[in-house]
């Protein structure tokens, strides 16, 4: 399990309609967990290549030291869209109230 100074990457296209979903969700989490300093990376993957070469899951990924926690041996690797599998049903990241302040973060490109 990742530690309080765990690296922390959003993996997204710019043409994902839910990486900015993902992004509340996760400072969400990080709230939660009382990691409100914590850093949280963007990493643009534009195309098939860097996607394939970083094992990119689709837009939006999100990555804890490296590790796509989402992931298993079935998750396509490749430029696409992201569906997260709940109990019982298949899911976006939905929308949350437009007064959620996502916070201050780094661009990685």
């Amino acid at each position: 399990m990742t530690g309080p100074g765990a690296r922390i990457v959003l993996q997204y296209f710019d043409d994902c309609p839910n990486w900015q979903v993902a992004d509340e969700h996760l400072r969400m989490a990080l709230e939660q967990v009382g990691a409100l300093g914590a850093v949280v990376e963007y990493e643009i993957v534009d195309t098939d290549e860097k996607a394939q070469s970083s094992g990119f899951h689709g837009s939006p990924t999100i990555l804890l030291d490296g590790v796509d926690p989402f992931a298993d041996e079935n998750t396509a690797v490749g430029l696409s869209c992201r569906r997260y599998v709940l109990p019982r049903r298949c899911t976006r990241p939905t929308r949350l109230p437009k007064d959620r302040d996502p916070g201050v973060h780094r661009r990685r490109q």
